[in-house]
């Protein structure tokens, strides 16, 4: 999974609460780092994102992974406490779920409950619903087809 936090504090009690669940973690500081391990590592399945930086270019990463990574959950954490209209406006970008910061169980758990729903996939598979992260996208906009190999 993708922790993407400014804050030193935070990045490291989630990332180390996560790793301590088992979880590997990646994490980042800004949306743009963000992208960079997304592009570097298929094989994430769960983005957390912190409010704050939901504000500052995060619907435009929110946006860009519901259109490229359709599947992949988005929590937002946050300190703040959320408005009906901020939950609202996240979950209409695609986020799956708000999170308060320092509730290191209750984030723990909406994780193992995201990734526990995830349908299984099957690297090589010829079956593009099941195709290993959805690899399939990105192998189609390079003009190259999955189809069976000889």
């Amino acid at each position: 999974m993708l922790l993407i936090d400014e804050d030193e504090n935070s990045r490291l009690l989630t990332s180390t609460s996560l790793r301590d669940a088992g979880y590997r973690v990646l994490v980042a500081t800004e949306p743009g780092e963000g992208l960079a391990l997304l592009d570097a590592y298929l094989d994430l399945d769960l983005i957390i994102l912190d409010l704050k930086l939901a504000t500052k270019g995060g619907p435009l990463l929110i946006e860009f992974l519901t259109c490229n990574r359709p599947t992949l959950p988005i929590f937002l954490y946050t300190a703040a406490t959320l408005c009906e209209r901020v939950l609202d406006q996240a979950r209409a970008l695609g986020v799956s779920k708000c999170l308060r910061k320092g509730a290191a169980s209750d984030l723990i758990e909406a994780a193992r409950q995201a990734l526990e729903a995830q349908p299984v996939r099957i690297v090589g598979s010829n079956n593009p619903t099941i195709l290993d992260h959805d690899v399939l996208p990105a192998i189609q906009q390079c003009g190259r087809d999955p189809g069976p190999s000889s």
